[in-house]
């Protein structure tokens, strides 16, 4: 299994994206870099998106990506909470800002909505997937992916402090985990469902501790007008934690 990230900041500039994966070129978590970052032909490639939760960094892109499907005559998949759909159908393909590709066209409409339902394994392509709910946004979902091989991988979302219930039965060998903002903006984190490097050390001081060790860890999410004061707060925790841990950016690729 192949991931390669297409966007791993939480705001955009010219040299970052927001946060978007692709696995193995036909199944992508979250929508934030993606049209930006895939060609036409890498697109077309596509088969299923997985949906974090309704912010716009995470779902921005829907709407091009559905209008290219559109005009090359082809139907993408979209898997999240009911309530994200609802924000997507309401605010971007809602006729106004952006064509209704969910109902056009009729015979066989462009997009494609599938509810997930926490804590049940979902089969999509050759992979399992399974929901668990993250201390973010009321609908935010984490993901756990696993392939025919058996490898897997777990991506947080965007979360705030309190993943118990993620760590004590989570099986994995790759960890994607959100820290956004500084230990200086522990406040604010907290008030709006972030980690910082602080939040992230003790989260994984007690996944190590109820697993007897850790996953290889990488970081997305960051600020990127804060990264450089971020880098140097992460690398304190990788060293107290005595494990590497990689800040992710744009165009890095894992193989598990």
């Amino acid at each position: 299994m192949e991931i390669k990230i297409l966007g791993a900041h939480s705001n955009e500039s010219k040299t970052s994206k927001c946060i978007s994966f692709l696995i193995d070129n036909v199944l992508a978590i979250d929508a934030g870099g993606l049209t930006s970052s895939l060609s036409l032909k890498e697109q077309r490639k596509l088969k299923s998106i997985l949906l974090t939760h309704d912010h716009f960094d995470h779902i921005k892109d829907i709407p091009l990506l559905a209008l290219n499907f559109y005009r090359m005559k082809k139907r993408i998949r979209i898997y999240s909470r009911p309530e994200v759909f609802s924000t997507i159908k309401e605010h971007l393909l809602n006729g106004q800002v952006y064509p209704e590709l969910q109902e056009i066209p009729l015979e066989e409409p462009t997009v494609n909505f599938s509810p997930i339902v926490p804590f049940r394994k979902h089969k999509i392509g050759k992979y399992i997937v399974t929901a668990i709910p993250v201390n973010h946004h009321v609908n935010t979902i984490g993901y756990r992916v696993r392939d025919d091989t058996g490898k897997t991988f777990f991506y947080t979302a965007d979360t705030g402090p309190g993943l118990y219930d993620c760590w004590k039965n989570l099986s994995c060998e790759l960890l994607f985990i959100e820290t956004t903002l500084p230990n200086s903006y522990e406040d604010y984190a907290r008030k709006t469902g972030h980690l910082t490097p602080n939040l992230l050390f003790a989260e994984l001081t007690m996944l190590q501790e109820l697993q007897g060790g850790l996953p290889r860890i990488v970081v997305v999410h960051n600020d990127p007008l804060l990264k450089n004061k971020l880098k140097r707060e992460i690398a304190e925790v990788a060293k107290s934690l005595n494990t590497p841990i990689t800040i992710a950016t744009e165009g890095i690729r894992f193989r598990l």
